[in-house]
């Protein structure tokens, strides 16, 4: 099961979202995956500023109003770097 959250503005107006939607890809870029449709997602790389507790300030990569993938995260980018696959 997908679980997704908002993207909200902080007190300064930079994108924050919960720390669970934070992923790394192997080479240690920090990404995210935002809804674009139904059961449908976007992997944008973040320029992480700051992670305080569960939340997570970037830089750029998202704007506040975007929705990012909090629950299942992990399988879209292992399905997207083809973990699990039969070569």
């Amino acid at each position: 099961g997908l679980e997704t959250a908002p993207v909200t503005a902080g007190q300064g107006g930079e994108a924050t979202f919960p720390r669970s939607a934070l992923l790394y890809e192997p080479n240690g870029q920090a990404a995210v995956y935002v809804t674009s449709g139904v059961l449908t997602f976007m992997r944008h790389f973040v320029d992480v500023d700051t992670i305080t507790g569960q939340v997570v300030i970037v830089k750029s990569g998202v704007t506040p109003g975007d929705h990012v993938a909090t629950d299942g995260a992990e399988e879209l980018l292992g399905v997207q770097n083809g973990v699990g696959e039969e070569t």
